[in-house]
This record gives C-alpha cells, structure tokens and sequence, in this order.
C-alpha cells in the first residue's frame, strides 16, 4: 500500500467537483448537497483559485448575518489553504492539517487539480496502513 496522497486520490472518485468564485455560496451549498461532499474547489478560467468548505459559509455567512443568495463564492473562499502533490506522504499531509488546523487540503498535480482530501480520507488510510501492517505482523507470527 502507498503511503501518500496518490493511493486516497486513486480510492476517490476522479470527478472533481468545482464552482466559479462569481458563484453565490447558495449555489455552493446546494452543489455540495447534491454531491455530498463539504467543500468545493473553486475555479477561474480552468485554474484553481481556492477552496470553500460549509465551514467556510457558517462562520463567514451565517455569523456574520450575510445572505447566501447575494454573497459570492469570492467572498468567502479560503484563498490561502495548504496545497498539497499526489507525492505528498500521508504523514506530511497530518502534520499540514494539525499545524494549519485545515479540515481540506486541494491537491495539485502539474497545475491542475488532481483532487481534494480531507482529514477523513487521511485517517482512512492511515486505518488501512496499521490493519495492513498487523496483517503482515499476524501472517508472519502464525507462519514461524
């Protein structure tokens, strides 16, 4: 098993789901419910300019008495949220999210967007590593 950022993106589905930053974050919302997902990656002219999270929209809409229907993506994007390779180490990718306190990181390859990971999808495959490394620890105890 890969122990980086390419072995979650090949888990996930490869559609990535994106919006304008000219978007009302009501259009946000509804395209992260319709998807399933809480966060979007937010591109101009085919180039990545951001990240909106539903974190995002309730300290930044919500608390703050704003309309989603008249308050643009633009507004309240996460326009400086760690970036992160398809070779970053999961471990690297930890570190990231517990010093930034990021709940996403935007992968980018090239680029382009290769994807999004969450703190979800890291402990995930962080699961999968130690179930993996006791299987191989259990095969070989009861082979010896």
């Amino acid at each position: 098993m890969a122990n980086n950022v390419a072995a979650i993106l090949n888990r996930k589905t490869k559609k990535i789901i994106s919006i304008s930053p000219e978007d009302t974050t009501l259009q946000a919302l509804q395209k992260m419910a319709d998807n399933n997902i809480g966060s979007l990656v937010v591109m101009k002219d085919e180039q990545y300019v951001g990240i909106i999270s539903e974190r995002d929209y309730s300290r930044k809409v919500v608390l703050m008495g704003k309309h989603s229907h008249e308050t643009p993506v633009a507004e309240i994007m996460n326009t400086d949220s760690p970036i992160v390779s398809p070779q970053h180490s999961i471990e690297d990718c930890l570190d990231i999210i517990t010093k930034t306190h990021a709940r996403y990181l935007p992968v980018l390859e090239n680029g382009h967007v290769a994807g999004i990971i969450s703190i979800v999808d890291l402990v995930h495959e962080t699961s999968l590593m130690y179930k993996e490394s006791a299987d191989q620890l259990r095969s070989y105890i009861t082979s010896a």
